[in-house]
């Protein structure tokens, strides 16, 4: 049996296919000395990782933090409704696949949850790097290809860029990565283990986002080919097979995603039949597609939040070093990246703000009744990341057969430079403060006594555009530490401004202009409402909130153009309230 089994493990190693003139010049513990200082570079923001949150805290990481703190309020009973009472919030958690790992740290804290999550990704990613690169290099070439992958995948602009945005859905490509190096290697050698585990990693891949599940079954066609051509038609069954559990693993997320989707209705536009006009923006802003200049152009300049999507000028040179001298191996990573990418530039592809005039296979897609909605195709760009690492690095396996270590190891540092200083994310990375107001926290210090009371915060977000020079949703990031119920909805019309006279006059009186789009406004009959100040309707009004689960209101100055007329609104209804470090606590009375 032992001999069998060594005779088998000979068998399949000379199966490798080795770039040839690659030598092994890459030690296990020089290995590991990259893989640190990518992890540690690549996150390193100077702040203490459990006081501040990594990204820029005019992005969406608000929100997605939000969602993964109420998820694990869910998994401990306390299920809500935690914003928008008493309606309650609709929107589905978008990437269970984070929430694991952000489980483990929230168990700490939630600032720490998020980083820590964070620092999964950039593992995953130098993970699923290194394995592609080691499957395809053999055991000659894949210590050197799979440690070139692995630095250009953790340090790549585009991860930095999502994890600055936020934008949580996109920072799974690691599994992209592992699926394929797995999925390659079951095709090489047969075992029922590989197969096994590429179904999972293509099923968590896409249980990090509906738009990671599209690019990433655009990319499975490529792979499929690809497998099949390697390991031949008997290998069929098992290809199936785990495309059967990804989507087994991934059906409940899409059932609950679709179920939520006219709650979206609102943002959903189909792309335009004719090419748009030119942009101005095109550097900055790669809504509805990224331009091509984007992939391939450095920037020095830095945008905030990051919408990075340079693919890096050294990883495109090795792998296309790697195209001439392995065609074999790294046409198949490029024509999977290529369709990713192409994809990446939107239904009208651009170069320099200017569409070519032609329709791209994203305006195909688009044409798909249930994909009409979409607009951030730049994502594509992540999937592309480990095929075009994995490219990279047989690349620099095929640099001559007397490379040295001392030359590996200044690709890295190249790779990693590259990706540090060259996108448009500055480094150290930015982080912002997740902490609540102490007039929250002296609102949630009452709560216990009230019962499991909400707050009622003014002014409601409602004048604060997206993406502006200010954050657009403080009250998700502060819910996150005091954990008191709210009223804001981000994603629907906000109940009580369309449900109570008293609250929509006491926002009324803020000054905060109305800016949100035409779905989500109040009824024009509930709009720039007079303060109610006749004393039984109040009373009236005041019990009906007590009814729907509210026990605080607080006032935010520094939030409010009208501070002064918002707290005399409040005032006259409640009374004076409790000032605690510049803001204002009401606590609403029993009867």
């Amino acid at each position: 049996m032992t001999a069998r089994r060594g005779a088998d493990s000979v068998a399949e190693s000379r199966a490798v296919p080795a770039v040839q003139g690659g030598d092994v010049v890459v030690s296990p513990r020089g290995e590991a000395l990259w893989a640190v200082t990518t992890l540690l570079l690549t996150l390193h923001s100077g702040a203490v990782p459990w006081r501040r949150a990594l990204g820029s805290e005019l992005g969406e990481a608000d929100n997605h933090l939000w969602m993964w703190w109420r998820s694990s309020r869910w998994l401990v009973g306390q299920r809500g409704p935690w914003t928008d009472l008493p309606v309650g919030e609709a929107l589905p958690l978008m990437d269970p696949a984070h929430l694991p790992p952000y489980l483990l740290g929230a168990l700490i804290d939630p600032v720490v949850g998020w980083n820590l999550v964070a620092a999964w990704a950039v593992l995953l990613a130098m993970t699923g790097g290194r394995l592609l690169g080691r499957e395809l290099g053999g055991p000659q070439a894949g210590p050197l290809a799979g440690t070139v992958a692995m630095v250009a995948c953790g340090a790549s602009p585009f991860l930095a860029g999502v994890i600055d945005f936020g934008i949580t859905e996109a920072w799974g490509l690691g599994w992209l990565g592992l699926h394929a190096g797995l999925l390659l290697r079951f095709a090489r050698t047969g075992r029922t283990r590989d197969a096994l585990l590429a179904g999972l990693c293509l099923g968590a891949l896409a249980l990090t986002g509906a738009y990671a599940a599209l690019f990433g079954l655009v990319a499975e066609v490529g792979l499929l080919l690809w497998a099949l051509s390697r390991g031949g038609a008997r290998r069929l069954p098992g290809l199936l097979a785990q495309g059967l559990l990804a989507l087994l693993m991934a059906l409940p997320l899409a059932w609950v995603t679709a179920g939520a989707a006219p709650a979206w209705q609102g943002r959903f536009h189909a792309p335009s039949p004719v090419p748009p006009p030119p942009r101005p923006d095109w550097r900055e802003l790669p809504v509805f597609g990224t331009d091509l200049l984007n992939l391939l152009l450095p920037s020095w300049e830095r945008v905030d939040p990051s919408k990075a999507v340079y693919l890096g000028l050294p990883v495109l040179l090795l792998a296309a070093w790697g195209l001439l001298r392995r065609p074999r191996q790294v046409g198949p990573l490029l024509l999977t990246a290529q369709a990713l990418l192409l994809l990446a530039l939107g239904p009208w592809p651009a170069v320099a703000g200017r569409p070519l005039g032609m329709p791209g296979p994203a305006w195909l897609l688009a044409q798909v009744p249930t994909l009409q909605g979409l607009s951030h195709w730049h994502r594509a760009v992540g999937l592309a990341v480990p095929l075009l690492a994995a490219a990279a690095g047989l690349g620099a396996a095929s640099l001559g057969p007397r490379l040295r270590a001392p030359a590996a190891g200044a690709l890295c540092g190249l790779l990693l430079l590259d990706g540090l200083l060259l996108g448009q994310t500055p480094w150290p990375r930015r982080s912002h403060p997740v902490d609540a107001p102490a007039v929250l926290l002296a609102a949630a210090a009452l709560a216990p006594a009230q019962g499991p009371r909400g707050v009622i915060q003014l002014p409601f977000d409602n004048g604060r555009a997206m993406f502006s020079a200010e954050p657009a949703r403080l009250y998700d990031r502060w819910q996150v530490h005091h954990g008191l119920p709210r009223a804001e909805s981000y994603e629907s019309r906000d109940t009580l401004l369309a449900r109570s006279p008293l609250v929509a006059g006491w926002q009324a009186a803020t000054g905060l202009p109305l800016t949100l789009p035409p779905e989500q406004r109040p009824p024009p009959a509930m709009r720039d409402r007079p303060p109610l100040t006749e004393p039984a309707a109040v009373v009236q009004e005041v019990r009906q909130l007590r009814a729907w689960g509210y026990g605080f209101v607080v006032l935010h100055p520094g939030r409010a153009p009208d501070a002064a007329a918002a707290r005399a609104a409040v005032e006259a209804s409640l009374g004076s309230g409790i000032e605690v470090e510049g803001e204002v606590l009401w606590t609403l009375p029993e009867g």
